[in-house]
């Protein structure tokens, strides 16, 4: 493990107890496209849906994919009818 990832992983380690059993490994996302705000009912208390596509970069690592596919960006297309 290098770069930043090794560099927070060697500081978590270096920690003393109780806090290094606290600390969990550092984890990263990415966030994908600029946030859209979908339709909502206009019934609903809710003001506003916005909807994120984020993006763990170490996914593949960290489960199993026991059916289906892995997620892909939305196409433009799904895009501009959620917007």
């Amino acid at each position: 493990m290098g770069g930043a990832v090794g560099r927070f992983e060697a500081h978590r380690v270096g920690q003393p107890e109780p806090l290094r059993s606290l600390l969990q490994p550092a984890g990263f996302y990415v966030d994908v496209g600029s946030p859209t705000v979908v339709p909502n009912d206009p019934a609903s208390d809710i003001a506003e849906i916005t909807l994120h596509y984020r993006v763990d970069p170490q996914i593949k690592n960290l489960v199993t994919l026991v059916e289906g596919d892995w997620p892909t960006p939305p196409s433009p297309s799904l895009m501009a009818m959620a917007g």
